[in-house]
């Protein structure tokens, strides 16, 4: 490029990347010098992710009118909507955690601690140790809290009283508010009510919720009840019994004079007198 084209070290340098010094060495002794390589890695920009979702959408749009065709703005905003906004936020003392101007809760052993945030156009994320531990609704209106009550279970295990004026508890589903409902009627029962929840994350929600109405037709509410009817349905179901009857290999045989053959083998040699059973 220098001898054939005149270009200077400086524009050679700027085209290849490679330093001028290099490029000296290299044409003041040719013979001896290696040839540089441009080896400059490929860099990936932000959009390099999306690479076959644009390609895609190039393809389709060769096939349309000019008029039908989609903007650079409009693919934009396409890719905008299958992205999102990650940034960092600090998880309070009540388990939330601010998302443009919005709370929204994460599981209660978090509390304190550095999540990453992850804005959808639809949904909102929080992710920590590289996993996603609490997903939401996007709230369309700012100043809102968006709870999950299943994010307070294990608190309640530590604080019963919690369930009583808890406004994450507001959204749990029927029965469990009723039950809730009944159980605070008396002395202790928040702590009776913690123990059901206590079996949502091992049992799972759906079985818990059966458990529960059942328990609510009965009248007995307690949750030794709800822990025993739950133990019954997800009891391992007993083995079919068995139709036929056992049959023998070695059938018995109506033979008398076996008995004797065996008895004479039993007698000991030397002629003795033989034994009256009669």
């Amino acid at each position: 490029m220098h001898l054939r084209d005149k270009l200077s070290l400086h524009e050679i340098a700027k085209r290849t990347g490679l330093s001028r010094n290099t490029l000296r060495r290299w044409l003041r002794a040719p013979q001896e010098v290696q040839v540089p390589v441009y080896s400059r890695p490929q860099a990936l920009g932000k959009l390099s992710a999306f690479t076959g979702e644009l390609e895609q959408a190039l393809q389709a749009d060769g096939h349309r009118s000019k008029r039908d065709r989609r903007t650079a703005k409009a693919l934009f905003a396409q890719i905008q909507a299958v992205g999102y906004v990650e940034r960092e936020a600090s998880v309070s003392s009540t388990c939330l955690v601010s998302v443009q101007r919005n709370r929204y809760s994460v599981p209660c052993e978090f509390a304190g601690q550095r999540v990453s945030t992850r804005l959808y156009p639809t949904r909102i994320c929080v992710v920590a140790g590289g996993a996603v531990v609490a997903s939401h609704e996007r709230a369309v209106n700012r100043g809102q809290t968006v709870y999950d009550w299943q994010h307070y279970i294990a608190l309640v295990q530590r604080k019963p009283g919690a369930l009583r004026n808890g406004a994450p508890f507001a959204d749990m589903p029927a029965p469990l508010k009723q039950l809730k409902l009944g159980l605070l009627r008396h002395c202790g029962g928040d702590r009776i009510m913690a123990q059901v929840l206590a079996a949502v994350p091992t049992a799972g929600l759906e079985a818990v919720l059966v458990a529960v109405e059942l328990v609510i037709e009965s009248g007995a509410l307690s949750a030794e009840h709800v822990l025993n009817v739950l133990a019954r349905l997800n009891a391992c179901a007993l083995p079919e019994t068995v139709q036929t009857t056992l049959q023998l290999v070695d059938a018995p045989r109506a033979n008398t004079g076996r008995y004797d053959s065996l008895r004479s083998l039993n007698e000991a040699p030397g002629g003795a007198a033989a034994v009256n059973h009669a």
